[in-house]
């Protein structure tokens, strides 16, 4: 190892930081004034001896208590502890306002903030951070002495490079007390203080309005008013409004130009028409194409609820919010400005690892976090209170791990504005949350971000705009930083120290579980960027609580089964597909419309992600997929005015399906990376691409690495499940007997558009395109989870990998049977005949033969033979002829599978399987004269596999095949091969 190396800090976010110091951060008895009954705030009635809070108050809120603020006060407290009901209004249009350092809730309490009432007025809540050293010694008027000894501030505070202390001002630096012996305590070593911070339940509700609307007409340089496509409700004379810019983030160069956003406020409104000043200096113009009009957003910036910073332009004196372990919180239409700590212009340092050049000159991150090692992953290496500038975590609007096992509550967050911050605007951190109508603007690292890839819930209808910076404006002071490199140095950051999302994006995920609809961002370097791990690691590993992963439970289909929560935990963030991703716009993007990096395709999962109606406009790229990209299919996107369609490095299995890529700059729309790789696969269904002119491009590569592009239309689809072929790869037995717990998937799919050999991705570390499943220490509680069947043959659980069509984006289970050598457990028997007993005793499974039964005694169903295979027949069912068998074991949540023909069934004849349950029998499969099959009639020459569901039933105990016709003649029936499980 070379001697060049800086010392960095890095941490994760987690609970455990935050929960201890959480909960004492405001301590009740250091309380100047404490509430002794309920009642307003203003009432000398409600605290203990009789004296109203004022400058530097630490108000306390007992449980039980109910304290309601409604007026105007300059005093500006220091702490307000609540852990009873705390509510701020502003009645009969009142004005509101309230100065705090801290406003902080505790676990059982209750926040209410309601403005919501038509004739309520303004609340405005302003975070002015106090300055303690000053006011002990001026006196610390009401301060006891528990108080006093507690909250401390001045404290030195280093740069991470230790050279040089931070100017504390009156900021979050230096709260906390340094011992003799090394060791820290006392108030907020963790810089949680300055801003609204709760653990309780919490309902924030302003005055509604119509957050964003679209552009009627375009604006131009000049104009002083805009016509807007829908009535602006809600909006009023006074009210600030952002018109976005449909320039100013197109990528032309290394230097990137800034946005071209512009706030103006309203002065008059005439139906559809606003006025406002000044007037724009700039041009916002739209485009249509295909039908399709594309226009600027309007988005209004006033809410009648605004929580802020005093002191916006000192980064250590800005306020955070952080809604956090409580999903019992409900926000709807407020404005959080200014607001923000944690600066994603710098790397974060709140803990230490050393970044150093390698023998091979790479730079790495070196330290206690070892993707490659799973043997400890609860080490970390916390840096010091006096050495962290930039701790994580203090974003302006923050849900922070409210839980997201299945069925987890959803936190709600509807119609606000989150404007100005260094860092992230809204954070979705660990949790269920909907955010919905919100506005976010000027987040400089990200507009709205799921940030660990647990989160599940929704993003509908946001708007996220001008959050890029200029490539100047991203400094670090890092020692060591220029050497390393900006990009060497980002992609390191966030692949080994989660520190990702920097650059001004308008929405960030490292979730895949979030909906994404009907979302726009316009103006930012990136529209919607994705980050997975970025790193190789084992199939499934159970992640732990380094990097959360999300609960399989909550997927909509077991496509994890090794990682069932009651056994093996989550599973890594990047190996889900899309939920839900439609309808989303992006424009006046500086480099790339979407970007989707670092998935981790060890596993060599098939799932299909599919992207419904994505519009990309004005913009420099479409789209990147980079490092281990694949499966995702692409309906209905429209690319217009952009650079290329496509950039890649290692990605295959792209599809674009109706979709048109017009007025495209470069003349290769596919450019490829240096490592890309020649197995690449994409396919263009029914797709249109243009240049600037209008005249057809071919769809071919910038810097051909190689790869295949498939040009196809509607005659080369077919509309088929998909199927799977297995290879010589395929491993499907467990030896108990020689510890062999590992099974191989392997093989070729046939989907719509043909055949693809299964796992056939790209990975940097070069890894077999089979998947392996290793089942050591696994089996029995998956049997215990899914099941273990015996048959004739013997003991085998049932192995289901799910497969997506590469057009359609449906996802098909594809069942293995595991075989189970040495097993000596408890199983289930399966109900199974293949009729090649040639009797009705047959099979394995049953009680007892199967029952025949007819109009007509002559006329009863038989067995019979075709091309050496016995099959049951029934035929003639004049009105009713029936074979049924009941279960050995009753069968709950299972699935029917047989194969069937039907011959010379002509209207109103028809053929039926049916189940029983506990409520009688239930029809599962019914054919009728349409279904008939172009074969011979009384032969069983075409039989179609089918498989039920029966999850919507009980306990079924019972099966039958029957066929119901009008006349004597040749009518079958034909059913072999019955499984039911």
């Amino acid at each position: 190892m070379k001697l060049q190396s800086c010392i960095v800090g890095i941490c994760l976010a987690l609970a455990g930081p935050y929960l201890p110091f959480a909960e004492g951060l405001i301590e009740s008895d250091t309380a100047t004034h404490t509430a002794v009954a309920d009642g307003s705030w203003f009432s000398t009635t409600t605290w203990e001896g009789g004296e109203v809070p004022g400058e530097g108050a630490i108000a306390y809120v007992p449980e039980d208590i109910s304290v309601y603020y409604d007026g105007s006060s300059e005093a500006r407290l220091f702490a307000i502890l609540v852990e009873g009901e705390f509510t701020i209004s502003a009645d009969n249009g009142g004005t509101t306002k309230l100065y705090v350092d801290t406003l902080f809730g505790v676990s059982e309490s209750s926040i209410v903030v309601d403005g919501s009432d038509s004739t309520d007025g303004t609340i405005e809540v302003v975070f002015d951070p106090f300055d303690i050293n000053d006011w002990k010694t001026s006196g610390a008027t009401g301060w006891n002495d528990a108080a006093k000894a507690y909250y401390v501030d001045g404290a030195l505070v280093y740069r991470h490079d230790g050279t040089t202390t931070l100017d504390d001002v009156e900021g979050v630096y230096g709260r906390f007390t340094k011992n003799t012996d090394g060791t820290f305590s006392g108030f907020d070593p963790d810089q949680l203080s300055i801003g609204f911070i709760t653990m309780g339940s919490a309902y924030i509700r302003g005055q509604d309005k119509k957050d964003f609307i679209k552009l009627a007409e375009d604006a131009e340089d000049g104009d002083g008013s805009i016509v807007l496509s829908e009535d602006p409700v809600g909006w009023e004379v006074g009210d600030t409004i952002d018109v976005t810019g449909t320039e100013g983030g197109r990528w032309r160069s290394s230097t990137l130009s800034g946005t071209q956003d512009e706030i103006v406020t309203i002065t008059s409104i005439v139906d559809k028409t606003v006025s406002f000043s000044p007037s724009l200096q700039y041009d916002h113009i739209g485009t249509c194409v295909w039908g399709k009009v594309f226009k600027a957003y309007v988005s209004n910036l006033t809410r009648n609820i605004t929580f802020r910073s005093a002191h916006p332009d000192t980064i250590s004196m800005r306020g955070h919010v952080m809604f956090m372990h409580n999903p019992d919180v409900d926000v709807r239409h407020a404005a959080f400005v200014d607001l923000g700590r944690t600066n994603k212009a710098k790397l974060l340092d709140d803990t230490f690892y050393t970044v150093s050049q390698n023998d091979d000159d790479d730079w790495v991150f070196d330290g206690p976090r070892d993707y490659d090692d799973d043997s400890d992953p609860d080490v970390r290496f916390w840096a010091n209170p006096d050495e962290i500038e930039n701790q994580r975590g203090r974003y302006a609007f923050h849900f922070h791990k409210m839980g997201t096992h299945a069925g987890a509550d959803q936190a709600v967050a509807i119609g606000n504005v989150v404007q100005g911050s260094p860092g992230w605007g809204m954070v979705h951190h660990d949790s269920n949350a909907l955010m919905e109508d919100n506005v976010v603007l000027m987040a400089r690292g990200c507009g709205m971000v799921a940030e660990s890839g647990s989160e599940t819930g929704a993003w509908i209808n946001n708007l996220s705009s001008s959050n890029r910076r200029n490539a100047a404006d991203f400094v670090d002071d890092l020692v060591g930083y220029d050497t390393l490199g900006d990009a060497d140095f980002k992609r390191l950051s966030r692949h080994q120290i989660e520190d990702k999302f920097r650059g001004g994006d308008g929405y960030g995920l490292a979730s895949r579980l979030v909906e994404m609809v009907g979302n726009v961002a316009a103006t930012s370097l990136h529209g919607i960027k994705l980050r997975g791990r970025g790193s190789p690691a084992d199939n499934f590993p159970n992640l732990g609580p380094l990097v959360d992963g999300f609960d399989p439970d909550a997927f909509p289909i077991d496509a994890f089964p090794l990682n069932d929560n009651s056994f093996d935990g989550r599973v890594k963030r990047d190996l889900a597909s899309f939920i839900k991703f439609e309808d989303n716009e992006l424009y006046a993007i500086g480099r790339f419309a979407l970007n989707s990096q670092d998935r981790d395709l060890a596993g060599q999962l098939e799932l299909t992600s599919v992207v419904k109606n994505l519009s990309a406009w004005n913009s420099g790229n479409t789209m990147y997929l980079a490092d281990t990209q694949t499966n995702y299919t692409f309906h209905n996107l429209i690319s217009v005015d952009v650079k290329t369609g496509m950039s890649n490095q290692q990605a295959t299995d792209i599809t674009f399906v109706d979709s048109q890529f017009v007025r495209l700059e470069e003349t290769h729309p596919l450019q490829q990376g240096d490592t890309a790789y020649d197995g690449q696969v994409f396919n263009f269904v029914n797709t249109t691409l243009t240049d600037v002119n209008g005249d057809p491009l071919t769809v071919d590569f910038i810097n051909d690495k190689g790869g295949t592009a498939n040009v196809l239309t509607d005659a080369d689809v077919q509309d088929v499940p998909v199927t799977f072929t297995t290879n010589d790869n395929m491993d499907t037995t467990i030896n108990l007997n020689t510890s062999d717990f590992t099974v191989v998937v392997d093989g070729t799919i046939h989907d719509s558009i043909g055949d693809d050999p299964f796992g056939g991705h790209p990975s940097e570390d070069e890894s077999p395109d089979e998947r392996e499943y290793d089942f050591d220490g696994k089996l029995d509680d998956y049997i215990a989870e899914y099941g273990a069947f015996t048959d004739s043959i013997g003991d085998y659980i049932i192995l289901t990998e799910y497969i997506g069509d590469r057009v359609s984006g449906e996802h098909f289970g594809i069942d293995f049977a595991i075989d189970l050598i040495g097993y000596q457990g408890d199983t289930i028997l399966i109900p199974t005949d293949d009729f090649q007993s040639v009797d009705w005793a047959g099979g394995f499974g049953w009680s007892g033969d199967w029952k025949l039964a007819s109009n007509f005694s002559n006329i009863l169903p038989m067995i019979t033979e075709w091309n050496g295979n016995y099959v049951a027949a029934i035929r003639y069912g004049i009105l009713n002829q029936r074979m049924t068998r009941e279960f050995s074991n009753g069968i709950a949540g299972g699935t029917l599978t047989f194969k069937w023909d039907i011959d010379d069934l002509e209207d109103s004849e028809f053929a039926y399987a049916e189940v029983k349950d506990e409520n009688g029998w239930h029809t599962v499969w019914t054919r009728s004269s349409p279904g008939n099959k172009s074969d011979l009639v009384g032969e069983a020459d075409n039989l179609t596999q089918t498989t039920r569901d029966l999850s919507n039933y009980g306990t079924v105990t019972k099966v039958r095949f029957r066929l119901s016709s009008n006349t004597v003649g040749d009518d079958y029936l034909y059913v072999d091969d019955v499984d039911i499980r």
